[in-house]
């Protein structure tokens, strides 16, 4: 997808799914312009990249669902890759089913991203950097992840990353402790974090934990294996269910526009409000 730098594309309220053997298949790919990905499903499975980022291109994935589809054989190579001079503002959404080798947010060049009170969870790792790129991860939940939720790839003494108000459980940093990811990154702080015991992946994706997230509506893709309750829920397969798929009650007063707009300028204000 491309746009002139002075138009913003909108997707809201959409579901895009791909299945491919190929690791260097992307779903959604961006080479330019300023895109808005609202209340969707973007995942891929057996392989492959929701999302790619390139060169100038600008996205916000607000109240989403990306990675694969829940169960061990139907994961994605990576959730979200972000090259050169790309920018992603990631909020209030969730990221998961990676394979091992992957990662949920991969940035890389001078890529810059900016994580909002988002759930990591049954990834390989969840936020991976290197050369100059710069990340701010504040109010996220990380779980589940089979390597560690952070990693440094490669040459990282120009990346940067800011870490604050965060729930890790399990393995903080990939292969390192914190004094030599000091010692690795140009920049790092780490703030008010909070390390857990590890919490292991399920064989098929099962309901979270009690306050991890609203509901099962809010992640919309179930396993084919998992049984539910007649008492929980009457439809095991509530994938079209995108109407209640909010993350917060403040959008349902909202026109789809507007909606959006509040949504930005929501996830905008939390970042400056902890800066």
């Amino acid at each position: 997808i491309w746009t002139p730098y002075t138009e913003e594309g909108l997707w809201d309220n959409v579901m895009l799914c791909l299945a491919t053997f190929r690791e260097n298949a992307i779903m959604v790919e961006a080479r330019g312009g300023a895109w808005v990905f609202h209340r969707c499903q973007l995942r891929t499975c057996k392989g492959g990249t929701a999302v790619g980022l390139f060169h100038q291109s600008r996205m916000k994935i607000l109240s989403c669902g990306v990675g694969g589809i829940c169960t061990w054989d139907l994961q994605a190579d990576n959730g979200i890759l972000a090259y050169e001079t790309s920018e992603l503002l990631l909020a209030q959404s969730l990221i998961e089913w990676v394979y091992d080798d992957g990662q949920g947010v991969r940035l890389w060049d001078a890529a810059h991203a900016r994580i909002i009170n988002c759930t990591f969870q049954y990834n390989g790792v969840s936020v991976g950097l290197c050369k100059s790129a710069d990340a701010k991860v504040r109010d996220c939940k990380f779980l589940g992840c089979n390597t560690a939720s952070f990693y440094l790839m490669a040459e990282s003494s120009k990346a940067s990353m800011e870490v604050e108000d965060c729930s890790i459980n399990g393995t903080a940093w990939r292969s390192m402790n914190l004094s030599t990811v000091r010692a690795s990154l140009g920049h790092l702080t780490w703030e008010r974090n909070t390390i857990g015991p590890p919490v292991a992946r399920p064989r098929s994706w099962r309901p979270p934990l009690k306050g991890l997230l609203r509901g099962k509506s809010d992640l919309i893709f179930w396993s084919e294996t998992d049984s539910v309750s007649k008492e929980e829920d009457q439809d095991p397969f509530p994938i079209l269910n995108m109407q209640d798929y909010v993350a917060t009650d403040i959008f349902r007063s909202y026109q789809p526009l507007q909606r959006v707009f509040e949504a930005g300028q929501a996830a905008e204000a939390m970042l400056k409000s902890t800066i």
